[in-house]
């Protein structure tokens, strides 16, 4: 398992792993599969907000909505990561779609002991989009279905 696998444990990664672009769509893919129902938060910063003033700067994009995957779109004249979490109930959509346009760094973030807790994603602009899973615990250590997957 490699430093960017959203699985490495602490002594393979640091708490904000910044993962090459030749490993986005594998990266992406694993975290689909690992957390696809997790129910996360987006947050959107600004070019000038520091990753840790959330609160103060941030835009709540989404909350308590579950993920439903991460895709890393390379074809095109525009690559970008796509963001789908269950739509709002009575939508009538399955999922939402949230499009992070000319992506330029991703990095899985991490608690101490190397669980990942979400992952961060920086733009061309400089703008920054954050996802937090709101339950950190081990993929192993959960059971059960998301409504999303049954």
């Amino acid at each position: 398992m490699c430093p960017s696998s959203p699985s490495a444990t602490a002594s393979e990664g640091t708490p904000a792993s910044g993962v090459p672009r030749s490993r986005w769509a594998e990266t992406c893919a694993e975290l689909s599969h690992l957390h696809r129902g997790w129910l996360v938060q987006i947050l959107a910063l600004p070019a000038n907000a520091e990753p840790g003033d959330v609160a103060p700067m941030g835009r709540t994009l989404a909350d308590g909505v579950p993920l439903h995957d991460v895709e890393y779109e390379h074809e095109g004249i525009y690559p970008a990561i796509v963001l789908h979490t269950a739509a709002p109930p009575g939508s009538g959509r399955a999922t939402q779609r949230l499009r992070i346009a000319n992506p330029t760094a991703l990095f899985i973030d991490r608690r101490t002991d190397g669980l990942v807790t979400g992952l961060r994603i920086e733009d061309a602009t400089g703008h920054s989009t954050l996802i937090h899973f709101r339950v950190t615990a081990p993929t192993e250590m959960l059971d059960g279905l998301a409504d999303t997957e049954l």
